[in-house]
């Protein structure tokens, strides 16, 4: 387990993976783990699984969340973290999701008609072998 402080995400074209950001050192002491799961110093048995990608935009010591992660997991900017390694177990994946969709910036809310499987086609490409939490948000760009 290491302790680390919780970061706004460097930029926001990796706020689009919905995955955590650690300076490559960082991500290189976790000895190739892809996933994290982080656990706040309030509440130790509160934990959030995160999937996890290497920037050097990140400053060293910090875990970079996006706006959505932090206001779900409930993580200031400077708090003190604790980050353990998760290593998924391949027998007990889940392989289905339900998914709520809705606009991120509704000031852009269309009343378009969107095709459900090309999305899902996209949001696979986008996001492979990749952790999320049930209840998780993520923000997904589909089409601009």
């Amino acid at each position: 387990m290491m302790r680390m402080k919780a970061g706004k995400c460097p930029a926001e074209m990796l706020s689009l993976t919905n995955k955590v950001i650690l300076n490559p050192q960082d991500a290189e002491r976790l000895q190739g783990a892809e996933h994290i799961v982080v656990a706040t110093g309030q509440a130790e048995n509160q934990q959030h699984l995160f999937s996890i990608l290497a920037n050097e935009q990140m400053l060293a010591g910090y875990v970079g969340f996006s706006m959505p992660q932090r206001k779900w997991a409930s993580v200031d900017v400077n708090q003190e973290i604790s980050v353990s390694v998760h290593r998924p177990d391949k027998s007990r994946l889940v392989s289905n999701a339900v998914i709520a969709v809705d606009f991120y910036n509704k000031k852009k809310i269309t009343q378009d008609n969107y095709d459900t499987d090309q999305m899902a086609a996209e949001f696979l490409q986008q996001f492979p072998n990749q952790c999320f939490t049930v209840g998780q948000p993520l923000v997904f760009q589909f089409k601009k």
